[in-house]
């Protein structure tokens, strides 16, 4: 972690923008793994597992850099269209994924100013 590696986060040196960036990368990377589990999820129509997983993310505390309540809804948006209509749609994933991609890239942005 960063307090291993006497990094101050609250600068904007160049060792504190790789490591936030790095941060928010391992944070991109377990969106894509949860988002994954959800749509396994709903292929078997497994309402109480798709719960399980929302709680998970949005609990989980390495997530802490990204706005709770538009991730949350974003994915209870996806998951709710998807059980009505009880396929993929891709079009809702694909809002998701532009999200999460803007949100880490608006914050790598602020970092670096």
């Amino acid at each position: 972690m960063a307090e291993d590696n006497n990094i101050d986060l609250n600068e904007n040196n160049e060792a504190s923008l790789i490591w936030k960036r790095e941060f928010k990368s391992r944070v991109l990377t377990q969106l894509l793994h949860v988002l994954d589990e959800i749509v396994s999820s709903i292929q078997y129509d497994d309402e109480n597992a798709i719960k399980m997983k929302i709680k998970t993310l949005s609990n989980s505390h390495s997530m802490h850099n990204l706005d709770y309540m538009s991730l949350k809804q974003s994915i209870l948006d996806a998951i709710k269209v998807e059980i009505n209509a009880n396929i993929i749609q891709e079009q809702i994933l694909n809002k998701f994924f532009t999200f999460v991609f803007d949100q880490i890239n608006n914050d790598i942005k602020s970092d670096s100013a």
